[in-house]
């Protein structure tokens, strides 16, 4: 796996998923939590929503936290 991809060709956005699916299955395997985590989806989720509400009112928008 670690050579499956050649040097110097381009990976493409589809291939990121690829790569995700990999770190999941090995976490999976060695019974460990995968990273990033729900969790850390959620975090970054109210993130991009403070950016969101920010954009549209021209104002600072506080993140809560999650």
């Amino acid at each position: 796996m670690e050579a499956w991809w050649p040097l110097g060709h381009v990976i493409g956005y589809e291939h990121t998923f690829i790569y995700g699916v990999c770190d999941l299955l090995k976490a999976i395997a060695e019974d460990e939590m995968p990273e990033p985590s729900f969790v850390d989806g959620a975090k970054w989720q109210a993130v991009l929503e403070a950016v969101a509400q920010s954009a549209e009112s021209r104002q600072w928008v506080a993140v809560e936290e999650v």
